[in-house]
């Protein structure tokens, strides 16, 4: 809720907890760009891409981080 609301600087600790589902991870690194952490956001993008995991979330999220370039939102 906090990162749709665009209070990413709050959103970022809650996002960090859940760093095994890639929504989390895609809304973490959108909320890394906004925060100007771009080492993070990098990071997380790297760990995103290498997600393979077997569930609705990777098929939704994963393809598409892993065609972008990176740092791009």
């Amino acid at each position: 809720m906090l990162a749709a609301q665009g209070k990413y600087d709050a959103a970022i600790p809650h996002l960090e907890e859940d760093q095994d589902d890639p929504f989390s991870l895609q809304l973490l690194s959108k909320a890394y760009y906004e925060a100007g952490a771009s080492e993070k956001m990098h990071e997380v993008e790297a760990k995103l891409r290498g997600t393979n995991v077997v569930t609705i979330e990777q098929a939704l999220v994963v393809p598409a981080a892993r065609s972008r370039k990176p740092s791009t939102i």
